[in-house]
């Protein structure tokens, strides 16, 4: 080649440089696929940048037949599995002890089929990612984007959001325990949260404002945690459920029906040995609930187990033969009913309401009230069937012994009806009067006021309760 050919080439491709580092500098970038691998009995299937799905069931020789792929091709052979290339998706594994997964950032879908024990760690990053557990006690996050978590068999916990303040769930979340006792998580939300809710009812009201997750009613329990600006509101079901909210703003629990066991600390900032944490307030609803907490504590109806803390507490055992421990503190006992509660005020000068029959230790200050009620109050309409008998409902009722008597004058102070009372549970009881055919005839042609005396006997104490009522035919 002449000297005058070479320096055209040369200046040729000089040219061209430029052109061709641009092509390379806009080429697009090959997308990272997933990965699996099988180590010490751990088999980790990790997404790259395309979403993963993956199957795991049993296979006929007592190990796992895992379907991979990452972005609709084989994820490929799996180190320490049998692999053919002719079913290049499919790989048998043996000695698998434990399945980890970790999604990519589109829509993932996992599935472990129902005989599969080995129990399932899936974190599914962001995309709208669908996952089903195993028999295996299984950790599904669903991170963000709307996902859906299906326990499966075992003790799951589901936690709808990512576990860290810096990726936290956006999306409305369907969390699904299936069988076994399942847990839902909440913690990890940006300080900025000032209100979460949870309730086990299976309707998409979960999280925090706006964010719609739903906790089917197959989920039994709730953790909710680390929400320091946060007011927390968590409902349970009718079945036994376990429920703890702790280093929190405030927190509300109603446990529902069910033999519940709720902690619920509030906000652990500081301890108040005066008055009552208001940042706490927790009732067991129906059932023989097991309670621990601060604030304000309510058993409701059932024999519950109440224990307080090192703080103020004031506690309400409600109905039902009850154990309290009110622990330190100045508190403030209600156990006053119609059953032989414990009670164990603790250190501290604490208060009690209580009946006759209770067993009290370390109450400082103790009233034992006289049976009363505030309704039926003077004035009130009560209605006499056509045989002259009139049934009167008491509420906001002190201990009260069924067959106490009550006794109906007339202006000229004469019996014209006698009856008794019959106790009912959570502060009522029915009166039954039978009236005179005389008072009874009279109120059929208009309604007529009687002074009822009502002779109570509850708490050692007998009490007379004159009320003046308006008899009317029913």
């Amino acid at each position: 080649m002449s000297d005058a050919r070479l320096r055209a080439a040369i200046a040729a491709l000089t040219l061209t440089a430029p052109a061709a580092l641009t092509v390379l500098a806009t080429a697009p970038a090959f997308a990272t696929a997933g990965s699996a691998t099988l180590t010490n009995g751990v088999l980790s299937i990790k997404g790259g940048d395309v979403a993963i799905a993956v199957t795991v069931a049993p296979d006929t020789t007592g190990g796992l037949e895992v379907t991979a792929t990452s972005g609709g091709d084989p994820i490929g052979e799996i180190a320490g599995c049998t692999w053919d290339a002719a079913t290049p998706t499919v790989n048998d594994c043996a000695g698998v002890t434990s399945l980890n997964i970790v999604g990519s950032n589109k829509a993932d879908s996992v599935a472990v089929g129902s005989a599969v024990t080995q129990p399932l760690t899936f974190n599914g990053l962001a995309g709208n990612d669908t996952v089903t557990g195993g028999a295996g006690n299984d950790n599904l996050i669903g991170g963000l984007g709307t996902d859906t978590l299906n326990g499966g068999g075992g003790n799951d916990a589901l936690r709808p959001n990512a576990p860290t303040t810096t990726l936290w769930q956006d999306g409305g979340d369907v969390v699904n325990g299936g069988g076994g006792s399942d847990r839902a998580l909440y913690s990890g939300y940006p300080t900025s949260t000032t209100y979460l809710a949870v309730s086990l009812d299976g309707t998409a009201n979960d999280g925090v404002g706006g964010e719609n997750d739903n906790i089917a009613t197959d989920v039994e329990n709730v953790t909710v945690s680390g929400l320091k600006s946060a007011q927390v509101v968590v409902v349970g079901s009718a079945v036994a459920n376990s429920i703890s909210v702790s280093d929190v703003k405030s927190g509300v629990v109603d446990g529902g029906a069910g033999n519940d066991t709720i902690t619920n600390t509030g906000d652990t900032t500081g301890t108040n040995s005066t008055n009552p944490d208001a940042s706490a307030s927790t009732h067991g609803g129906d059932g023989n609930d097991k309670i621990t907490g601060r604030g304000y504590l309510y058993g409701d109806a059932g024999t519950d187990t109440l224990t307080g803390t090192a703080g103020a507490e004031n506690i309400n055992g409600g109905t039902g033969a009850d154990t309290v421990n009110s622990l330190g503190g100045t508190d403030t006992i209600d156990a006053l009913d119609d059953s032989v509660d414990t009670v164990n005020c603790g250190d501290g000068t604490d208060g009690i309401r209580a009946g006759s029959t209770d067993t009290l230790t370390d109450c400082e200050t103790v009233a034992i009230p006289a049976p009363s009620f505030t309704t039926p109050a003077d004035g009130d309409a009560v209605p006499v069937s056509s045989t002259g008998v009139a049934s009167i409902t008491v509420t906001n009722r002190l201990p009260m012994t069924s067959g106490a008597s009550v006794t109906v004058k007339n202006a000229l102070s004469a019996t014209i009806g006698t009856g008794s009372i019959s106790v009912g549970p959570n502060g009522t009881a029915i009166i039954t009067v039978q009236l005179s055919a005389a008072a009874a005839k009279a109120v059929a042609a208009n309604p007529t006021k009687y002074t009822s005396a009502f002779v109570f006997t509850g708490n050692g104490k007998t009490v007379r309760v004159n009320r003046s009522l308006v008899f009317t035919a029913s």
